[in-house]
């Protein structure tokens, strides 16, 4: 038993705690003393008084307590047998509590409790609660995306989950065969191997992506009593890995990518451009600098943020007010870093613009050139999609900075929606547009032959 809780009982309680000699009585001693008249206690507060850890059996020496504050007291795990042993409680405050352990009966037999203030939604969960008790008289914020039922508190976002993992795993696993196995020569230019490269990390959200709608199916009706173990477990720590690479890694290969065209644009003579060889570098360099940011929160001196384990869906936006260990890093990295990262794609892409209308007063024109020209057009589209993917979320990360009030539901349309729909748009973007090119030149080709042979017949 902790004794300098025990010395701040006594002081609340006003009981000498020493004996003849002087000295402090064992908890036990206090615990078996025969003047009751100083166990009436009703209201004990014990706000701010730092309790990491408690064992709420140490209060059972007040068998007449109805009052219990905890407000901020930093209280995460619940101990022993929870509040069971506090019999006449009727009101109890854990608010400021970050509470993530506690038994599954806390509050087992607590008939006369009325009200309970929380910060955490699993404790006001029904099957959490004494039999009888009215919901509605436990008051926690709702958690944005969980419930406390399952990992995805809404059949919306399990259609929307379901139908961005089919669209970033099918379209990227379908550009990868083609580029890897059907037509292998779109990876002879630089073009073309940053583009295999970013179908990888694509596919990468997808897996991301396919993981949670499994951890959501596999913990559905029980997941308030698995969310802990859920978010400390080595799954979701992979899991928000792969989230965090493939978003930064995707995010640095369409730069490269904008580079490359821009080279091409610019230079058409020069041939300054990535070529297969520094395609395949320089993406390695993205994957490992991708990697560095994905790993740092996993490093045994920021273990103790927890960061993948902030949140159900195991990647922490900082687009809440809410601060959370690691909020700083993830602003860093995913507001800073991507918000310079976009502004760089915007200026590429005006140069990238400002060419194309200086070739278009061009007489003459390469058949290479003018390639080169439809993969830039083509381009834009791809940066209008970053825009719709990271503009959003870093506005609302800086207005959530700025201390501005962001609706949860909006928090769970970054999540599930907005963050990796680049990754189901990018193979349609770059590779069946691709096709779809091939296939009117084909058309093309096809109807020139065929005047060809018309003009032929007449002559």
């Amino acid at each position: 038993m902790d004794s300098d809780l025990i010395r701040v009982l006594y002081g609340i309680a006003e009981i000498n705690g020493k004996d003849k000699n002087g000295t402090e009585p064992s908890y036990e001693e206090y615990k078996n003393k025969k003047d009751t008249s100083q166990k009436i206690l009703k209201e004990l507060n014990l706000s701010r008084v730092l309790l990491e850890g408690f064992d709420p059996s140490v209060l059972s020496v007040f068998p007449h307590l109805q009052s219990l504050y905890l407000t901020n007291t930093g209280l995460r795990t619940v101990r022993g047998k929870g509040f069971q042993d506090l019999t006449s409680l009727r009101l109890l405050d854990l608010r400021g509590c970050p509470v993530t352990s506690f038994p599954g009966k806390v509050f087992f037999g607590l008939k006369q409790l009325e009200e309970v203030y929380s910060d955490t939604y699993r404790l006001c969960c029904a099957s959490v609660l004494p039999e009888g008790f009215n919901v509605r008289q436990c008051r926690a914020p709702s958690d944005e995306v969980s419930s406390c039922e399952s990992l995805l508190k809404s059949n919306t976002y399990r259609v929307l989950l379901a139908l961005i993992t089919s669209f970033a795993l099918l379209g990227n696993v379908a550009s990868l065969v083609y580029r890897l196995g059907i037509n292998r020569t779109v990876n002879r230019q630089g073009f073309g191997v940053l583009v295999t490269h970013l179908c990888v990390s694509d596919g990468l959200m997808g897996v991301f992506m396919a993981v949670i709608g499994a951890a959501d199916q596999m913990y559905m009706g029980n997941y308030v009593w698995r969310d802990t173990e859920w978010r400390r477990s080595p799954v979701c720590q992979l899991a928000g890995l792969i989230a965090l690479l493939s978003s930064e890694v995707s995010t640095f290969l369409v730069c490269l990518v904008t580079l490359d065209r821009f080279l091409a644009i610019r230079f058409p003579f020069r041939k300054l451009r990535f070529g297969p060889t520094s395609g395949h570098v320089v993406g390695a360099v993205a994957w490992v600098f991708g990697l560095c940011l994905a790993g740092v929160p996993l490093l045994p001196v920021t273990s103790h943020w927890k960061f993948y384990g902030q949140a159900g869906i195991c990647v922490p936006l900082p687009i809440t007010r809410v601060h959370f260990p690691g909020k700083s890093y993830a602003f860093g990295v995913m507001i800073v870093l991507n918000s310079v990262l976009f502004v760089l794609l915007v200026i590429g892409n005006v140069f990238i613009y400002r060419s194309i209308q200086q070739h278009k007063m061009d007489v003459a024109e390469s058949s290479g050139t003018s390639k080169d020209v439809t993969i830039a057009r083509r381009l834009l589209t791809v940066v209008m999609s970053d825009f719709v993917c990271w503009f959003p979320i870093c506005l609302l990360g800086l207005l959530a900075e700025g201390d501005f009030p962001v609706s949860g539901e909006v928090n769970v349309a970054m999540a599930i929606i907005v963050l990796p729909i680049n990754s189901a748009l990018n193979p349609f973007l770059y590779t069946f547009n691709i096709l779809k090119e091939r296939r009117r030149r084909a058309q093309e080709k096809r109807m020139m032959q065929w005047l060809s042979r018309q003009n032929a017949v007449k002559s």
